[in-house]
């Protein structure tokens, strides 16, 4: 399994939304620039939803974490600021990587 640990930093109410943040780190375990990516991910969840759930202050998030597949990943958002992509097939990968905008 490879990993890609999203970290982001806080950029506040102005920053970045939570669907830029995972449009850009299924973007980086493609290794492609966010707008290059063939990848549209409604097809795989509803940002409109996704982008709900964490508009809500960071304690009533605390405990909040959504799954889900896209094209051979697994994306987990444990919130804004915690974003992951792993691949999902089994080939082996050298090394981890690590992501921060």
């Amino acid at each position: 399994m490879h990993e890609i640990n999203s970290a982001t930093r806080d950029d506040g109410p102005g920053g970045p939304s939570v669907v830029a943040r995972v449009v850009t780190a299924i973007a980086h375990a493609e290794g492609v620039e966010p707008d290059r990516l063939d990848t549209c991910l409604a097809d795989y969840v509803d940002a409109d939803a996704l982008e709900g759930l964490y508009a809500r202050s960071r304690a009533e998030t605390a405990d909040l974490t959504v799954r889900f597949a896209v094209e051979g990943y697994e994306v987990v958002v444990g919130g804004p600021d915690e974003i992951r992509v792993s691949e999902t097939d089994e080939a082996p990968v050298a090394g981890e990587r690590s992501w921060q905008p």
